[in-house]
């Protein structure tokens, strides 16, 4: 029975890899994944935001008035506009008709 030594020499080098390989497991603390052998460090966490307290804005008064004077301008067109289209519809047509000859 022959041995090649191309196979004893594969053999050789496959259980040297995986000796290698155990001890390259041995050496990393368990938790941590270094891939490639490079160290990172590690991030640091972002700090948590403190909820902020609320902060009351204040406007111009020319503004305030101006954006209600566009408000009040706003609802008070329509409405205007449906009762007039409204008061037109429902009036009665009226016809004064003159008798003849002159005379009421």
């Amino acid at each position: 029975m022959s041995h090649d030594p191309r196979a004893d020499a594969l053999a050789i080098w496959l259980v040297q890899q995986q000796e290698s390989s155990r001890l390259a497991q041995q050496k990393t603390p368990p938790g941590e994944l270094h891939l490639h052998q490079h160290h990172h460090a590690a991030a640091t966490p972002a700090p948590i935001a403190e909820p902020e307290q609320p902060q009351t804005v204040r406007l111009h008064p020319l503004f305030v008035a101006t954006y209600m004077l566009f408000v009040s301008v706003a609802l008070s067109l329509p409405i205007a506009l449906i009762a007039a289209i409204v008061e037109a519809g429902s009036s009665p047509d009226v016809q004064y008709v003159q008798p003849p000859r002159g005379g009421w």
